[in-house]
């Protein structure tokens, strides 16, 4: 990646800079200067473009420096990050250690200072970087703020998907606990057929044929199902309702952050929303 992206450095370092360009309405001369101030991509892309150990890694999060914890009884590999964590640590959502680009030169310095492989390797697990980022030349990019989370993958495709799963008793093979949250398998099979039963008649502009089986649902069918249909499909189906209204405090959520434009009362609203949404979820 990084050798990929080195001519597209270069190039904004000269933009940085300044390329002479002719104003044709002025009919002179000028410095044309530009600034690269966000990375779009996928997770995979972004962590790459930020030389970051990624999203199942101790500190995963290329916007701040939590710590994750995994199932080390059971061999499990892949670290989670709750609020609260078993071990008695915890993190508050509204104070977390966001990642800047100070800290970022902070840690690669300490990380190439190590003398040996081990040492810069432990701390390169530690803290999540692996080095310096792709695009460096130009200090228009913030290390922790210009590379926005890719929705649909770490959202539609990942929290609303894993949730169904959860719901229906196959995820990772977890139990309910001391919890009642699971959807008997002919509960669903009744969801599902109401599903297909809604949209049948709904113009393919607002949304595509959703069959009765949700395998071969794509990102967009699950955006439309959550958003629009789950709302009235699970109400009454869970044995505690307090996972129901769970479940729609989640699709107002969704739709939040599918607006086109959103005030700062809004965002803030969506702030307070997303916090008390997760603290439930641990509960």
């Amino acid at each position: 990646m990084h050798s990929f992206m080195a001519p597209y450095d270069d190039e904004c370092a000269q933009l940085a800079v300044g390329v002479r360009t002719f104003n044709a309405l002025d009919r002179d001369w000028f410095q044309l200067r530009g600034y690269n101030i966000f990375e779009m991509g996928d997770i995979i892309a972004i962590e790459k473009m930020l030389n970051i150990k990624g999203h199942i890694g101790f500190s995963p999060y290329r916007s701040c420096e939590i710590k994750g914890v995994r199932n080390v009884t059971d061999g499990k590999k892949i670290y989670y990050v709750p609020l609260t964590c078993p071990d008695g640590r915890s993190w508050d959502p509204r104070n977390l250690p966001l990642r800047s680009p100070e800290r970022l030169a902070e840690v690669i310095q300490k990380i190439d200072s190590c003398t040996t492989t081990k040492a810069k390797d432990d701390l390169r697990k530690f803290h999540g970087i692996k080095g310096l980022p792709a695009l460096r030349r130009v200090g228009s990019l913030h290390y922790g703020r210009s590379s926005p989370w890719e929705f649909m993958h770490l959202i539609i495709e990942g929290n609303i998907q894993n949730l169904v799963k959860f719901w229906s008793g196959q995820y990772k093979g977890l139990d309910t606990g001391t919890g009642s949250y699971e959807i008997s398998d002919d509960t669903w099979a009744v969801i599902w057929q109401e599903t297909a039963a809604a949209v049948q008649h709904l113009p393919a502009d607002f949304v595509r044929v959703l069959g009765d089986n949700p395998v071969y649902y794509t990102a967009e069918a699950w955006c439309f199902w959550f958003v629009y249909l789950a709302p009235i499909l699970l109400k009454g189906r869970f044995d505690d309702p307090k996972y129901y209204e769970h479940a729609c405090q989640f699709s107002d959520i969704v739709k939040c952050c599918l607006r086109f434009t959103s005030t700062h009362p809004q965002i803030n609203g969506l702030r307070d929303n997303i916090i008390d949404w997760v603290r439930k979820y641990e509960e």
